[in-house]
This record gives C-alpha cells, sequence and structure tokens, in this order.
C-alpha cells in the first residue's frame, strides 16, 4: 500500500472535491426552485382552470418542472 501524502510532497492536491459539492449544491438549488416554480404553476393553473387558461398554466408547470429537473441534472 502506497504511503500517505505528506506536506511537501510532489504530489499536489486538487479541488476536484470542492468542485463536485458545488455542483451538487447549485444542482439541488436549480432543481429546488424549479419545483417551487412549478407548484406554483400548477397551482396558478388549478385555480384558473375554470377560465380556460388553467390547462396552459398546467402544460407551463410540467415544462418547467422538466426544465428544472434537466438543467439540474446538467449541473451536477
Amino acid at each position: 500500500m502506497p504511503e500517505a501524502a505528506r506536506v511537501g510532497d510532489t504530489i499536489g492536491h486538487s479541488s476536484v472535491m470542492a468542485g463536485l459539492v458545488a455542483g451538487a449544491v447549485i444542482g439541488s438549488l436549480i432543481s429546488a426552485a424549479g419545483g417551487m416554480l412549478s407548484g406554483a404553476l400548477f397551482i396558478a393553473g388549478l385555480a384558473t382552470s375554470c377560465l380556460g387558461v388553467g390547462v396552459l398554466l398546467i402544460g407551463a408547470a410540467i415544462a418547467v418542472g422538466m426544465a428544472a429537473g434537466y438543467l439540474g441534472d446538467m449541473a451536477r
């Protein structure tokens, strides 16, 4: 088994873990924001369904939810 890393070694450490964590946090925030926006559009669509506009808002809610999921996955 190789030796553990020591101070002064020629092998340097990278910031890969920081990038991984940052990407996971950003992806989670995008997904959460999209989910909240999608839920708000869905509620608005249900509230206005008597006017005929609700179908469009529910469709927009589904589209926003799908887009947020895709963008969240791409950010990770």
